[in-house]
C-alpha cells in the first residue's frame, strides 16, 4: 500500500501553534488597516494635534506666571482633556475595526484580540503624537525644562485607560453582533463612566480603569502604586472577562438568536476555563480587597483642604483672634501618623462682645482634648462647627486660653484619610491641619482686623528627615531615634503658616546678619548655589530700596510637585520641577525662577511691617 503524501498527514502542535500566530498577525494587520483607513481616525488626528498646539500655546504663558504650579502639571493638564475625545474615537472606530461575518466562528477569538490590539495601538500612537507635541512645544519654548518623568507618568496612566477602553469597545461590538447597536453600547457604556465620577461617587470601584500614579523626585510614586496596581489588575481582569464573554456569545452572523448562541457558548465553555478562572479569581479578589480597604478608610475623610464644616451661619458674626500659639507636632511621616497639641492666647479686639465660639476642625481629624472656658453647646456636628456659648460674653481686650489635642490617623487606601499634605519624604502641613480656627471659612483670608501672633512650635520627625517652620531655630536635637526641632519668631505674625519636613540636606550662607538656607533633596544640589546667590541678591537690592530685613532668616525649601505654598514669615517654597530641577543655565529657563524669588524676597518685607517688625524706613 503506498504512503500518504507528506502534505496529508496531521499537522504537528508547534505547525498549529506557528499558523494560528500568523494567523492572528494577518488580522492585526488587516484591522490596523481598516483603522488607518477610515476617515474619522484621520480627521480626528488631525483636530487633536491641532487642538494640542492651540491650547499650549495659551495655557503655557499662564503656567509660567505661577511659579508654584509646574509647567509639566499644566502640560497634564492639557494631555488628561483629550480623554473625551479620545474615548468618543474608541466608540466610533471599534466598529470599523471589527468586520462581522464572512468567516467561520473559530477564527472570531483571534479576530476579536486581533482588533482590540489594533485599536489600542491606534490610541497609544494618537496619544504618543499628542503628548510628544505638547512637550515638544514646551521643551522649545525654552523658559522651564519639563519634568518629564512626571510627565511620562501621567501619560502613561491615561493610556493604560484608554487601552483597556478600547477592549470594552469592541468586545461590546463582537456581543452585539451589529455596528450599530454595538456602538449604541460602547457609547453609553463610555457616558456612564464618565458620568458616575462627576455626580460625586469615591468609591475606586467607580472610576473606570486605575486610579492616576503621579511622581515625585522627593516622595516617589508614594501610596499611589498600592492603588494603581490592584485598580489596573481589577479593571483588567473585568476587561478580559468582557472579551471572553464577547468571545463565547459573538453569534455567528447578524441577527442569530441568542438560544443558540448560549448554546455554543456552552459548548466552548470547558475549553475556556483556563482563560477564565484565573482572570475570574483576580477580578473577584482584588475587587474584594479594594472593597475592604475603602470601607475601612474613614467616609469623611476630606479632599486635600476641605473644610469639615459649613459655616453654620455665623458669618458675619464676632470672632476672637489668634494672639499667641504654643505648638507641639508629632511628624511619623514613615507610618502617615500626624500628633498635634498646644496651647492659643485668644483675644476680642473688635468692639462689640462676643456671646459664642465656634471652632472649625479639618474632616477626619481626631480630637482628644478641646478644652474652652465656655459651655458646650449641643449640636449636629457632622454639618456645623463645634459652637461654645460664654456665660458671661467676652468683652473687648478680654482673653482666653484654649488647649487642645488631636491626632490624624494613618491614611486609608489610596491615602484618604490622612493628614492633608503628610507624605513620607516632603511633608508639607499648613496651619489648618495643625490647629483649630475660630473664623468663619469667608473671613478667614479678609480678617475684621489685623491678625498677629506670637509663635513657638516643637516638631518632632523621623530620624532621617528635617522639620523646617517660621521663626529662628533655638535648638535641634535628637531623642528615642527621632529628630527634634524648636522655632520661636521674634516678631508676631499672620497665623496662616506652614511646616515642612522631608530628608533635606541643607545648603547655608550669609548676608549681613540674615541667615540664607536652601532645604534641597541631595540629588538635587547643582541648582543650589544658583538660588543662594539669587537669593542674595534679591535682599541686598531690598535692603537698598526697602531697609533692613525684617526677620533672622530666608529659607528655601523644596516640596514635592502637588505641595507648593505662598512666601510667609521667612519661608519661600518651590516645587521641585520649578527651581531644583529646571536648566537655571538656560536664561529663558531660569528667569521666572529668578522673578519668582525676587517677588518672594520683597514679599517679607510687606509681611513683616503686616507683622509689626520694627523696620525703619531706608534713608533718602
Amino acid at each position: 500500500m503506498l504512503a500518504a503524501p507528506a502534505s496529508a498527514h496531521p499537522a504537528t502542535p508547534g505547525v498549529c501553534r506557528l499558523a494560528a500566530v500568523v494567523q492572528f498577525f494577518n488580522e492585526l494587520q488587516a484591522a490596523l488597516r481598516r483603522v488607518a483607513r477610515a476617515r474619522a481616525a484621520q480627521v480626528g488626528l488631525g483636530l487633536g494635534l491641532a487642538w494640542v498646539a492651540g491650547w499650549f500655546a495659551l495655557a503655557l504663558p499662564f503656567a509660567y506666571r505661577v511659579a508654584q504650579l509646574p509647567s509639566t502639571e499644566r502640560l497634564l493638564d492639557g494631555i488628561a482633556l483629550l480623554r473625551g475625545p479620545l474615548c468618543l474615537l474608541v466608540v466610533w472606530l471599534s466598529g470599523t475595526a471589527l468586520s462581522h461575518g464572512g468567516r467561520g466562528a473559530g477564527m472570531l477569538g483571534q479576530r476579536l484580540a486581533a482588533n482590540a490590539l489594533a485599536l489600542a495601538c491606534v490610541v497609544v500612537a494618537f496619544l504618543g503624537l499628542a503628548s510628544g507635541a505638547a512637550g515638544a512645544l514646551q521643551w522649545f519654548d525654552g523658559r522651564v525644562a519639563p519634568d518629564w518623568a512626571l510627565y511620562a507618568t501621567g501619560v502613561v496612566n491615561l493610556g493604560f485607560g484608554l487601552c483597556l477602553w478600547a477592549a470594552v469597545a469592541v468586545s461590546l461590538q463582537a456581543l452585539m453582533g451589529e455596528r450599530r447597536l454595538g456602538t449604541l453600547a460602547a457609547a453609553l457604556a463610555l457616558l456612564l463612566a464618565l458620568a458616575v465620577p462627576k455626580l460625586g461617587a469615591e468609591h475606586p470601584l467607580l472610576h473606570f480603569g486605575p486610579r492616576p500614579m503621579p511622581y515625585s523626585h522627593l516622595n516617589g510614586y508614594g501610596h499611589h502604586v498600592v492603588v494603581f496596581v490592584t485598580t489596573g489588575l481589577h479593571y483588567s481582569a473585568f476587561t478580559a472577562l468582557l472579551a471572553l464573554g464577547a468571545w463565547l456569545l459573538a453569534p455567528r452572523a447578524v441577527g442569530e438568536p441568542w438560544r443558540e448562541r448560549l448554546a455554543r457558548a456552552k459548548r466552548r465553555l470547558p475549553s475556556s476555563m483556563a482563560m477564565v478562572m484565573p482572570c475570574a479569581v483576580v477580578w473577584v479578589g482584588s475587587g474584594a480587597w479594594i472593597c475592604h480597604m475603602a470601607a475601612s478608610t474613614p467616609h469623611d475623610a476630606p479632599a486635600a483642604q476641605e473644610l469639615a464644616h459649613l459655616d453654620g451661619g455665623s458669618a458675619g458674626q464676632p470672632f476672637p483672634t489668634l494672639l499667641a500659639l504654643d505648638l507641639q507636632v508629632a511628624l511619623h511621616p514613615h507610618e502617615g501618623r500626624l500628633e498635634a497639641a498646644g496651647a492659643m492666647l485668644l483675644g476680642n479686639l473688635g468692639g462689640e462682645r462676643i456671646h459664642a465660639l465656634d471652632v472649625y476642625l479639618l474632616r477626619g481629624v481626631q480630637v482628644d482634648e478641646l478644652a474652652v472656658p465656655a459651655r458646650p453647646v449641643a449640636q449636629d456636628e457632622r454639618f456645623r462647627p463645634r459652637r461654645f456659648a460664654f456665660d458671661r460674653p467676652l468683652r473687648p481686650i478680654e482673653r482666653i486660653r484654649v488647649t487642645f489635642d488631636m491626632a490624624w490617623p494613618e491614611a486609608g487606601f489610596g491615602g484618604v484619610g490622612g493628614a492633608p499634605g503628610l507624605v513620607r519624604n516632603g511633608s508639607v502641613l499648613t496651619s489648618e491641619a495643625l490647629v483649630p480656627s475660630f473664623a468663619p471659612r469667608s473671613e478667614r483670608r479678609r480678617p475684621q482686623h489685623p491678625t498677629k501672633m506670637r509663635f513657638k512650635v516643637r516638631l518632632g520627625t523621623a530620624l532621617d528627615q528635617i522639620a523646617v517652620a517660621p521663626g529662628e531655630l533655638k535648638r535641634a536635637w535628637k531623642e528615642n531615634d527621632r529628630r527634634y526641632f524648636e522655632y520661636e519668631t521674634r516678631h508676631p505674625i499672620a497665623p496662616h503658616f506652614t511646616v515642612y519636613s522631608g530628608r533635606y540636606a541643607v545648603a547655608r550662607d550669609t548676608l549681613g546678619s540674615v541667615v540664607i538656607e536652601i532645604f534641597h533633596a541631595p540629588a538635587h544640589a547643582a541648582n543650589v548655589p544658583t538660588l543662594l546667590g539669587a537669593v542674595k541678591a534679591s535682599l541686598a537690592r531690598c535692603a537698598v530700596a526697602l531697609g533692613p530685613y525684617p526677620w533672622a532668616a530666608f529659607r528655601v525649601v523644596e516640596t514635592p510637585h502637588a505641595h507648593a505654598t505662598p512666601a510667609r514669615a521667612g519661608i519661600a517654597a518651590y516645587a521641585e520641577g520649578f527651581a531644583f530641577m529646571a536648566d537655571l543655565a538656560n536664561r529663558r529657563r531660569s528667569q521666572p525662577v529668578f522673578d519668582a524669588i525676587a517677588r518672594d524676597v520683597a514679599r517679607q518685607w510687606e509681611d513683616g511691617a503686616a507683622a509689626g517688625c520694627p523696620v525703619p524706613k531706608p534713608a533718602t
